[in-house]
């Protein structure tokens, strides 16, 4: 179940970090927009912050609802010894699954390659 919870997107440190970032975003807009694309230019950003802001909120309350029901009482820290391992076992999965992706690929193109050059040359494909 650890895994998992590393591995789905409910961190809220993730959230929390592009709401600051819209946050920011908002409080230094006056400073690179012409004034006549101020409005425009406000009003994407404050649907950004509400977006991230919302965002956060749901990734909050998830935790708190799965941590409820699976009786956590100390939650992991990004510094967290445990938090740390399975992060790392999540990117390993992560990298797995890439990996036999890829070789899936090779094995479909390695068979495919002599059924593309044998094709409608009347040659044998001991010959090739």
């Amino acid at each position: 179940m650890s895994v998992f919870w590393v591995g789905i997107r409910l961190d809220p440190d993730v959230h929390r970090l592009q709401w600051a970032a819209a946050k920011e975003e908002a409080e230094n807009i006056f400073n690179r927009v012409a004034h006549e694309k101020i409005y425009f230019a406000i009003t994407q950003t404050k649907e950004r912050l509400d977006t991230a802001f919302s965002k956060f909120q749901d990734a909050q309350t998830q935790v708190m609802n799965l941590e409820k029901m699976l009786n956590i009482r100390n939650r992991w820290t990004s510094d967290s010894d445990e938090y740390q391992k399975f992060r790392k076992l999540a990117e390993t999965m992560d990298y797995q699954k890439a990996l036999d992706e890829l070789e899936r690929l090779a094995v479909m193109r390695m068979f495919e390659l002599p059924k593309l050059r044998a094709a409608n040359t009347g040659m044998s494909p001991l010959f090739i």
